[in-house]
C-alpha cells in the first residue's frame, strides 16, 4: 500500500534514469528467461514418448496413432480425450478449444470479420491511395456536419 513512509523519491535525474536503467535489464532478463522457459518446454512436448513408457504407447498406439507421431505432445491430447470419455469437462472444454471449436472464439472472428467487411464498403472499398480514403473520410465527415465545399472556401479554412 503506497503512502508517505514507503514511497522513494529520487534525489536528481540521474538518479531516476540510473533506476529506470535498471528496471529496463530486470526486464529484459524476465523476458529471456521467459522465452527460454518456452523454448524449453516447445522442445519437451515435441519430443517422442520413450519405449519404457509401455502404458502410454499401447493407448495410443490402440487408436491408431502411428510410431512417429508418438510425442509427448500427442500423448496429452490422448490423455485429455480418455480424461474428457470419462466425464471431465474442463478435459472436454481444452479438447473443444485445442479443436478450435470455442462457440465465444468463432463468435468473435465472424464479429471481426463483418466489422472489416463493414468498415471496407464505409470507405469504399479501400482501393485508393492513402490521399483519397482521407479525402473520402474528410468529405463524409463533413457531409455529417452539413458543410459543404462552397462553405469552406468561403470561411478559409
Amino acid at each position: 500500500m503506497a503512502n508517505e513512509q514507503n514511497l522513494h523519491q529520487f534525489r536528481t535525474s540521474d538518479e531516476a534514469r540510473e533506476n529506470g536503467a535498471k528496471g529496463g535489464r530486470k526486464s529484459g532478463e524476465a523476458r529471456r528467461r521467459k522465452r527460454d522457459m518456452r523454448e524449453v518446454a516447445k522442445l519437451l512436448l515435441n519430443m517422442q514418448v520413450p519405449v519404457s513408457q509401455k502404458k502410454m504407447r499401447a493407448t495410443m498406439d490402440s487408436l491408431g496413432i502411428s510410431e512417429d507421431d508418438m510425442t509427448y505432445n500427442v500423448a496429452i491430447l490422448v490423455a485429455m480425450l480418455l480424461q474428457a470419455g470419462n466425464g471431465n469437462v474442463k478435459a472436454a472444454t481444452f479438447m473443444r478449444d485445442t479443436a478450435g471449436y470455442n462457440p465465444a472464439h468463432q463468435l468473435n472472428e465472424k464479429r471481426f470479420a463483418y466489422q472489416k467487411k463493414r468498415d471496407k464498403e464505409e470507405t469504399g472499398g479501400g482501393s485508393g491511395s492513402l490521399a483519397d480514403e482521407i479525402e473520402k473520410a474528410y468529405n463524409r465527415r463533413m457531409s455529417r456536419e452539413g458543410i459543404d465545399d462552397d462553405e469552406q472556401d468561403e470561411s478559409g479554412n
